[in-house]
């Protein structure tokens, strides 16, 4: 039986918890009053309301029209829209809004077999769908909070009194008109606003992206190896002008000469049997018919010889055709094991260069033909691009020594860049 003091140090200790909730309850209402921006107030919503009630993972979407977007997602100052998981978390919301458009807590079970098999792939069993309202706007959007154990209904009402100050604050922050809307209000200016706009539709706009660029080879040669075996040397340097058919690189050959030896000496075997037994069938009939045997054994030997005599010579990794050879550093090659028709290295045409510039799907807009690329002046001539080359040779050998000394895969920032800058009067990229 429990003493009287226990028991009230229980009750106080409840008070006490009560009384925390209450007040975190009350700074999360303050925080939503004071957000100026609704990015702010996204990003208190999924994140902050972690401080009253536990959860895994928050989203927040939106009504936007008939269907909506994720405006917050817990743990991301932006959600990716085009990312897999915001889609699907999209089509999920809308859904919900339309089936559970009262709000509560559910489980994985309560949902259609549709949905279970990429809800246990993406979130824990346990989720609160809570509706956010305004007094004059109705729903404006639904909190989403998952976690794995079950949600109590205290839980759930507390939840839901905060929802009413978060959809409060979203709906006055969205309600907040900017300077052109207030301008349209009025009505004697409404024809001129209508006729700038008119006006300014007249005019192109010119769409642009900040990304960053690469000068790369345009259309080069790419030089593989046709042999098994270990890079043994390397005869160029990175980015030295080469001529058709010079050596570039050779391969160890040692395996593929020890073979040749060995086919050899089974060639010369195979030629003294066929001889003695060609002279002891003039006076033994009964040997011709191993002549036949002798005579196709000797053919074979000698195709393994011509077989690793052409090995050998394709151990010598020869030029396809004219221009530089790239490459980032001899001594990352030399002692490389390497596969049939794998990679060593590109020969490009100096003249011919392009701007590789990667963006993300987002960034993405369409450019007319002759902004892409890399666009040449008259003044760009085939030794320009050969200097210019041998320019990011050196920025790269600088930059790999660099990193030999200071024993860091840290490289310079834009080192690449400084030898484009010094080209800039004569290469532009659009």
């Amino acid at each position: 039986m429990s003493s009287p003091a226990g028991t009230a140090q229980v009750t106080a200790s409840l008070e006490d918890a009560r009384l925390r909730r209450f007040a975190v309850l009350f700074e999360l209402e303050k925080k939503a009053r004071r957000c100026e921006r609704l990015e702010e107030l996204g990003f208190v919503i999924v994140n902050e309301t972690h401080n009253l009630v536990r959860y895994r993972q928050a989203l927040f979407w939106e009504r936007e029209g008939k269907g909506g977007r994720v405006a917050a997602l817990s743990g991301l100052a932006v959600p990716d829209r085009s990312a897999p998981f915001v889609v699907w978390a999209e089509r999920l919301l809308a859904w919900l809004a339309t089936h559970r458009a009262q709000g509560g807590s559910f489980g994985l079970s309560d949902l259609p077999p549709q949905w279970q098999e990429d809800w246990a792939s993406w979130f824990p069993p346990q989720a609160l769908l809570v509706p956010l309202s305004a007094a004059r706007a109705g729903v404006v959007g639904f909190v989403l909070l998952v976690r794995d154990e079950a949600w109590t209904a205290a839980e759930e009402v507390v939840v839901g009194n905060l929802a009413d100050a978060y959809g409060h604050a979203w709906f006055a922050l969205r309600r907040r008109s900017p300077w052109y809307r207030r301008l349209l209000r009025q009505r004697w200016r409404n024809a001129l606003v209508l006729a700038l706009v008119a006006a300014l539709a007249l005019f192109p706009v010119h769409h642009s992206v900040v990304a960053p660029v690469e000068v790369v080879a345009k259309d080069p040669a790419v030089v593989r190896t046709s042999v098994e075996g270990v890079i043994d040397t390397v005869l160029v340097e990175p980015n030295q002008t080469v001529e058709p058919g010079q050596p570039l690189v050779a391969l160890d050959k040692t395996r593929i000469e020890n073979r040749l030896e060995v086919a050899r000496k089974a060639r010369d075997i195979a030629e003294a049997e066929l001889r003695q037994t060609s002279q002891q069938a003039v006076f033994d009939p009964e040997s011709k018919p191993a002549l036949a045997i002798l005579r196709g054994r000797l053919e074979q030997s000698q195709s393994e010889v011509g077989y690793y005599e052409q090995l050998l010579e394709r151990a010598l990794i020869r030029a396809p055709r004219a221009g530089i050879a790239i490459f980032d550093d001899a001594d990352e090659l030399v002692g490389k094991p390497v596969a049939l028709g794998e990679k060593v290295m590109m020969v490009a045409a100096p003249e011919q260069v392009e701007a590789q510039v990667l963006l993300p799907a987002a960034d993405a807009i369409a450019l007319r033909d002759a902004l892409l690329g890399c666009q040449a002046s008259g003044s760009w001539t085939r030794q320009d691009a050969t200097e210019w080359w041998k320019e990011r040779g050196g920025v790269i050998a600088e930059q790999r020594d660099k990193r030999k000394a200071d024993l860091s895969d840290k490289v310079p920032e834009s080192a690449l860049t400084v030898a484009l800058r010094k080209r800039g009067d004569q290469v532009g990229v659009a």
